[in-house]
């Protein structure tokens, strides 16, 4: 079987690799190339950037050499050229031009739930200041987001009160505004999970729920697996995750869903047609020793797997992990010290740099901006989340602003 896989996330290719006789086609940005990529894939296509007629043609043209049989993207942003692709090429496709643009519209999916009934909550497109100051009488609250239409990794997201100077908020966004298109939603109170499902020709599986800790821009600094719950908030959630794909007539593939969770209410926060990242998988398996990531990309490519997936309350004797975050700050990195002890303290499973001696930092409040990463493992979810602390304290960084 010949896989044309669109963008990144290696670790589930390497996965889909072993399975029997399948090889695999790479069209991903230049920039993002790796050495050892010429391992994995049989042919590498590089682009620039995302000209959707250019990779689509240099897809026509592999297929009249290597007749393709399935085509998958762990990117949001490349849905649309996996769309055009299987339609010019014949080729069967996960996710349905309706999905695509629901999951990438964010304006499009509150229309669509609101209009379903599902949700009550409205989201107010942003194209001028009068939009801002009437968004709180339109959407009856106190507190707005402000956030791009189709944006990720927690960039560009803003908390705004009613009494803040919205003349001087708005007036920092213009700049970004030629470039982005912004949505106002209210802002929901409440504890922040994502949940993995797997669906599988109209059936869902929820497989995993994380508790995610955020900070006041809104960017992750990490989340532990599974969240603990009670069996009741776990059946609750399920149930609210089952229905809101089956009224977006989700049939197939993997999907993330963010939700807020107050004391009498779920809210869908956003969902995307994919497998969570920030190495939600890795540390699901080494919660639960349960290889999530094999069974799903084998079922991106055809093969029927849901009954391989356990529910989260199938799960037995799972342990719990947790993966912490150092964002960045101003200055240039003097030193980089990594205690011996970070390797073997019982329960740290690993950690990883971003940086450099003599790179230079800045404040970046978004997901690309974290400079270090360590996850652990424990049979207690409180001492998972401390072992993970403890790791980044072994980490020490030097700069001119000492961190």
């Amino acid at each position: 079987m010949n896989v044309l896989i669109l963008g990144g996330y290696t670790p589930a290719h390497r996965r889909l690799l072993q399975t029997e006789n399948v090889k695999l086609y790479l069209f991903h940005y230049t920039k993002a190339i790796k050495s050892y990529y010429s391992e994995i894939y049989e042919m590498i296509f590089t682009f620039k950037d995302l000209n959707r007629l250019q990779w689509v043609r240099y897809g026509e043209q592999l297929n009249t050499d290597v007749k393709i049989d399935a085509i998958i993207t762990f990117d949001d942003d490349l849905h649309k050229v996996a769309l055009d692709l299987s339609s010019l090429l014949n080729i069967p496709y996960l996710y349905n031009e309706n999905i695509v643009e629901l999951m990438v519209d964010k304006h499009k999916m509150r229309t669509y739930l609101k209009k379903s009934g599902f949700s009550n909550i409205s989201s107010i497109v942003l194209n001028s200041k009068e939009d801002l100051i009437n968004s709180f009488l339109t959407l009856s609250t106190d507190d707005i987001i402000v956030k791009p239409i189709d944006g990720a990794g927690s960039k560009y997201i803003y908390k705004l009160n009613k009494f803040e100077n919205i003349e001087l908020f708005y007036n920092h966004l213009v700049a970004l505004m030629d470039k982005l298109t912004f949505i106002i939603e209210p802002y929901l109170k409440g504890i922040e999970y994502s949940v993995e499902a797997y669906s599988e020709d109209g059936v869902h599986k929820v497989y995993c729920i994380t508790k995610k800790y955020k900070d006041s821009h809104f960017v992750e600094m990490g989340h532990t697996i599974p969240a603990q719950l009670d069996n009741n908030t776990i059946d609750n959630i399920t149930d609210f995750i089952t229905k809101f794909l089956n009224i977006i007539k989700f049939e197939n593939g993997p999907s993330h869903t963010e939700i807020i969770v107050s004391e009498n209410k779920i809210n869908l926060v956003e969902s995307q047609a994919r497998v969570g990242g920030d190495m939600i998988n890795e540390l699901y398996e080494a919660s639960t020793g349960q290889d999530i990531l094999t069974s799903i990309v084998k079922g991106m490519i055809g093969f029927k797997v849901i009954n391989d997936i356990k529910s989260l309350k199938e799960l037995k004797d799972y342990k719990y992990s947790t993966i912490l975050y150092r964002p960045s700050i101003n200055g240039t990195v003097t030193k980089i010290e990594v205690d011996e002890s970070i390797r073997n303290t019982k329960g740290i499973l690993g950690h990883r740099l971003w940086i450099k001696e003599g790179d230079k930092l800045s404040i970046n409040h978004s997901s690309s901006g974290r400079i270090a990463q360590v996850w652990a493992v424990s049979s207690n979810s409180d001492e998972s989340y401390k072992l993970a602390e403890k790791g980044l304290q072994y980490i020490r960084i030097e700069t001119t602003h000492e961190i």
